[in-house]
């Protein structure tokens, strides 16, 4: 495998797009709509999913994450919640998904 140096170097966005950095680059007049729009799509999702996916990342960095499997047994145990169910289920009927209280 090839060794890659990191350089300090400053890229713009167009180029952290091309090598996989950003997904997408908008011009400065749409930031505001772009990342609007993208927060609207993530609180689409289940309630409980988005809370454990941001406990998840709250705690990734701490001291000691990289050893610890708790991160991937919630990962596991909401895969196979009513949630996540309910989600697949209403992907699968093209409907907006019913999420409980």
């Amino acid at each position: 495998m090839a060794r890659r140096r990191t350089t300090a170097r400053t890229i713009d966005a167009v180029r952290a797009r091309e090598i996989g950095l950003l997904q997408r680059v908008v011009p400065a007049a749409d930031v505001l709509d772009t990342a609007l729009a993208f927060a609207d799509g993530i609180l689409a999702g289940g309630p409980r999913t988005i809370q454990r996916t941001k406990d998840l990342l709250r705690t990734a960095y701490e001291p000691g994450a990289g050893e610890r499997a708790d991160g991937l047994v919630g990962h596991l145990e909401a895969r196979h919640a009513a949630e996540a169910v309910e989600g697949m289920r209403a992907f699968r009927e093209k409907r907006k998904p019913a999420w409980g209280p």
